[in-house]
C-alpha cells in the first residue's frame, strides 16, 4: 500500500502547528531539509511521528526550559521525570503512548484500588509494583525534596 500521500498531511501539519522550517522541528525530526518523499512508511509511522512530535513540542519542551530556567536560580534543586509507560489495559489505540497525567493513577494507587479495576481496566502485577514505587518515591520526595 502507497502511503506517499501522507507525506504532505504530515509537512502541513507540522509546518501549521510548529513551523517545520525551525531548526529545532528539523532536529526532533532529523530532517535537514524538508521531510524526504519516503519518510513515512505507513499510517501507523505517520500517527507516531505526529504523536512523538506533538509530546516533544507541547511538553518535553516546555518543562526542560521551566527547568533550566528554574536551575539558574541559586541554590535551586531541580529534578522532574518523564513518564512513558501505557497502562496494559488502557482503551486507546496501539500509537497512543502514555498520555499527560496517567502517572497520576500509579502515584495514589490505582493499581490497588478494587473499584478503580471494576470501573476502568485491571493493572497487571508489574503495573502494581510500578505503583508502590512511584508511591515510594513520590512520598520521599515530599519528605525530603
Amino acid at each position: 500500500m502507497s502511503v506517499g500521500h501522507l507525506v504532505p498531511q504530515f509537512s502541513a501539519i507540522t509546518t501549521a502547528q510548529y513551523g517545520l522550517n525551525s531548526p529545532f522541528v528539523k532536529q526532533i525530526m532529523g530532517y535537514d531539509t524538508v521531510v524526504p518523499p519516503n519518510a513515512i512508511s505507513s499510517e501507523m509511522d505517520f500517527l507516531n511521528r505526529l504523536d512523538n512530535l506533538s509530546g516533544e513540542m507541547d511538553f518535553v519542551c516546555g518543562t526542560q526550559l521551566f527547568a533550566k530556567l528554574l536551575a539558574a536560580i541559586a541554590g535551586a534543586k531541580v529534578q522532574y521525570y518523564n513518564f512513558m509507560h501505557k497502562t496494559v489495559g488502557s482503551q486507546f489505540p496501539a500509537w497512543v503512548g502514555a498520555m499527560h497525567g496517567y502517572e497520576t493513577e500509579y502515584v495514589f494507587g490505582m493499581p490497588y484500588s478494587s473499584e478503580f479495576q471494576t470501573s476502568f481496566y485491571s493493572f497487571t502485577a508489574e503495573e502494581k509494583e510500578l505503583s508502590a514505587k512511584m508511591m515510594r518515591y513520590w512520598a520521599n520526595f515530599a519528605r525530603s525534596g
